[in-house]
């Protein structure tokens, strides 16, 4: 029983010192409950560094996309580095298990926005090329300019224009010709050639 399971190791957590209860908080994730949630969330907030990195890092494990609003504001605002780091690949990781497209593009537009590293942004881009939507491939195409982004943003690009091309072929078009003017990939390049001839063709 998760409920009363959850309820046991906070009681647990209540009795302990802040540099003990950082312990328990690997086992907040499993559980998954939103008293669970509350607890992570409150020691990701903490003043004691470690109990806050530690609360992240059970927000990063959590079972679904609940805990990313969270992770999202906490990569926002933090004054830790690290944890700033720590709670965005989290979001971006969590956000994949969001079943609502709409709600996972606003978390994943929201985390590329805040990203300075291009490795988070190549984080984001992986799930943003899942999401069949013409504002999704605006973002992607967006990145492909970028040569740090390029294989990842044309990748994501191709992804969404293929599944688009059949309801708005000129937008599929103008995406494949994008990718073949910046992206290095021979697997992406190939798909982007396969995906201007079926335009061009009809």
């Amino acid at each position: 029983d998760a409920e009363q399971s959850a309820r046991q190791v906070l009681a647990a957590m209540d009795r302990l010192p802040a540099a003990e209860r950082r312990h328990l908080l690997p086992l907040l994730s499993e559980l998954g409950t939103p008293a669970a949630l509350t607890a992570a969330q409150t020691a990701s907030q903490s003043a004691e560094l470690a109990l806050a990195r530690e609360g992240v890092r059970a927000l990063t494990q959590w079972p679904n996309a609940a805990a990313a609003p969270t992770l999202l504001d906490l990569a926002r605002t933090s004054a830790d580095p690290t944890l700033q780091l720590l709670a965005l690949s989290g979001c971006i990781t969590v956000a994949e298990q969001e079943a609502d497209l709409a709600k996972r593009f606003d978390l994943l537009q929201k985390a590329m926005a805040t990203a300075k590293r291009p490795e988070d942004k190549r984080q984001a881009l992986g799930q943003l090329g899942q999401i069949p939507t013409v504002a999704a491939l605006q973002i992607a195409l967006a990145q492909v300019t970028d040569p740090s982004l390029a294989n990842e943003a044309g990748l994501a690009t191709v992804n969404i224009a293929e599944k688009l091309a059949g309801a708005n072929p000129k937008l599929a078009d103008e995406a494949a010709v994008q990718v073949l003017a910046h992206c290095q990939s021979a697997d992406t390049l190939k798909r982007a050639w396969v995906l201007r001839r079926q335009q061009n063709i009809t």
